[in-house]
């Protein structure tokens, strides 16, 4: 009887450890392809204001499809302990530009909180023509594209 005990003991704590190991990891999976279609979302928007030419302008609101009061925006190689000194607070997500050349990184914070981050793809539009680190409230995230030709690269500098 004792057997039969600690074998149902064993089946009920590995039962267990399975959701406590799972169901976090799948939560971590939906926000993360949350945050991937908000990116391919704003790149999106992006690519769709770069194409109207040189001098649009365009509010970064119109390219989000969540709520957020601030943004900052970091370049290529901005170190982890630049972005959460920026936002104030520790974030997991900070490194993910450190050894990167291709993305900007975008930050969206709603009452302190950050709400979403979002990797843009300098090919989408670039913003580091002194844009890099800034903090941008959702009524002053007025940018303009700067594209001489269509043949060169797309920045992207403030506008407004």
């Amino acid at each position: 009887m004792n057997e039969i005990f600690e074998s149902i003991i064993a089946f009920l704590f590995s039962v267990a450890g399975f959701f406590f190991v799972t169901l976090p990891e799948k939560a971590y999976e939906c926000i993360h392809f949350q945050e991937t279609i908000s990116a391919h979302h704003i790149e999106k928007k992006i690519s769709s204001f770069a194409l109207l030419g040189n001098g649009t302008q365009f509010s970064l609101s119109e390219c989000t499809d969540f709520d957020w009061d601030r943004v900052y925006i970091f370049l290529p190689y901005t170190p982890p302990d630049l972005i959460e000194g920026r936002i104030g607070k520790k974030f997991e997500r900070s490194g993910l530009i450190e050894g990167s050349d291709t993305i900007n990184f975008l930050v969206f914070l709603k009452a302190n909180e950050v709400v979403r981050s979002s990797k843009v793809r300098r090919s989408f539009g670039d913003f580091s023509q002194k844009l890099g680190a800034q903090c941008f409230f959702w009524t002053n995230a007025i940018f303009e594209i700067k594209r001489p030709n269509s043949n060169s690269w797309i920045y992207i500098v403030k506008g407004g």
